[in-house]
């Protein structure tokens, strides 16, 4: 945490001194601070007010600096052909480099759309990409989603704290590959804040000393690992499970210099995302029900939202 300015330790002892809440003993040693700072600075009550303006000014420079923008945002959407659909160039975006299931990559597409709108819904659920052995697309997977989600923030190794930080100062989509790494059945806080940021609104709190504050940690999170997770991680996640390729498929190589064709997919999904009015509360299949229900509501929302490929999501 920064250090604070001299004008802002002043504001501290002025809002205690202020505070008819606090004891009387409290206040007056308030008072003396704010009198001692005073003689130190070579002022007196008078300047009060020009202190703390400059206080004011000092916490505005002091806070976190807005989410990053991606430069592909300002390029123009070109216009799509009639019988197109953004959901329809997402899924075979995923098709070019990924080989699975006909139903994952509509899920793959629905989960990347829906990072550009998670703040509309009360979840945002987990996607999990997994494999029985290395070697199965995974990483490439993720790879793909950098290039299509909403401020993309790719790691292979992580801390909880470093989590909670990077979520709450970016306001990003994490994407956590080796994750199988992490040996996360002992690691409590791990486990703790991936489930929080779940849901709308919820945070955590640290301190530091003195120090308390709370951090943001509602965003959406993609994790690619070997075997299973958590079940209480599993239960908030939409599964990919992913296969060695069979060598029918001839896929893609990714490149991150030569992505191209994912960035204009980018640009298409960020235009639908500026326009779209979704669902809140879509009508679901009769088999989703409580936990289930929640994590594909917002997508069910998105596939409904594209007429020619609405019902893919559902079968």
């Amino acid at each position: 945490m920064a250090k604070s300015t001299p004008a802002q330790l002043f504001a501290k002892f002025f809002r205690v001194f202020m505070d008819t809440a606090a004891a009387a003993t409290v206040r007056a040693e308030a008072e003396k601070q704010i009198d001692a700072w005073l003689r130190r600075h070579g002022k007196t009550r008078a300047d009060i007010q020009s202190i703390l303006a400059q206080a004011a000014a000092d916490d505005l420079k002091s806070k976190p600096a807005p989410p990053p923008s991606d430069p592909r945002d300002d390029a123009p959407a070109e216009p799509l052909d009639p019988t197109e659909t953004v959901l329809g160039l997402v899924t075979n975006a995923f098709k070019t480099y990924l080989a699975v299931n006909s139903h994952e990559y509509v899920a793959l597409a629905l989960w990347a759309m829906h990072t550009h709108v998670y703040d509309r819904y009360m979840v945002t659920p987990r996607l999990l990409l997994t494999s029985p052995v290395r070697g199965c697309g995974k990483s490439v997977g993720l790879d793909v989603l950098s290039r299509l989600v909403a401020r993309a923030e790719l790691t292979d190794n992580i801390t909880a704290a470093a989590v909670y930080d990077t979520i709450d100062r970016l306001t990003c989509t994490l994407l956590m590959d080796e994750f199988d790494n992490q040996e996360l059945a002992t690691k409590a806080a791990m486990r703790a804040v991936l489930n929080a940021g779940y849901r709308y609104g919820r945070k955590v709190h640290r301190g530091v000393g003195k120090n308390r504050r709370a951090y943001r940690v509602f965003a959406p999170i993609a994790i690619a690992a070997i075997g299973t997770l958590s079940l209480p991680l599993m239960s908030r996640s939409i599964v990919i499970r992913m296969q060695r390729n069979d060598r029918w498929h001839e896929l893609r190589r990714f490149d991150f210099n030569n992505t191209g064709d994912l960035d204009r997919v980018y640009v298409q999904i960020r235009d639908w995302a500026r326009h779209v009015k979704l669902n809140a509360d879509p009508q679901l299949p009769p088999e989703l029900v409580d936990r289930l229900a929640d994590n594909w509501r917002p997508l069910i929302a998105i596939a409904d939202s594209s007429v020619l490929i609405g019902d893919a999501s559902r079968g």
